[in-house]
């Protein structure tokens, strides 16, 4: 099953960008979030809302955040809410954080407490 979500958000330029969550069950107990784009006060919402969706259809939760281009303090407090929710129902595991979700969890002295993974299958595997 693959949920998406979408939202098309116009910069003060006009420029539309697009913020997108896919989620996906790729084996049984286990949900995989993928957002694209940017993660920010705008789009935190929608993130939030697809994984509590993903939380309630599996066990294990992997937030695959490869796509993610720009990542702020509201996406922050999402990926601890979703930790929060997580605790005593299963694993949660960062896949492919880049720099810009590094640099925010880091400077928030967040990243110590979220496990992660450089590849979403082997993330899967190990909460398979």
């Amino acid at each position: 099953m693959i949920d998406r979500s979408s939202w098309f958000l116009r910069a003060h330029n006009d420029e539309v960008r697009p913020f997108t969550v896919a989620v996906s069950c790729p084996c049984a107990g286990v949900s995989v979030c993928t957002p694209t784009g940017e993660v920010d006060a705008f789009t935190s919402s929608l993130l939030r809302e697809q994984l509590v969706t993903a939380t309630a259809e599996a066990r294990h939760l992997v937030i695959d955040l490869s796509g993610v281009t720009f990542f702020s303090a509201a996406g922050a407090e999402v990926l601890m809410a979703a930790r929060a929710g997580q605790q005593g129902r299963g694993a949660l595991v960062l896949a492919c954080p880049p720099r810009p979700v590094q640099i925010v969890l880091d400077i928030l002295s967040l990243t110590h407490l979220f496990c992660r993974s450089d590849d979403v299958d082997a993330a899967v595997a190990t909460c398979a």
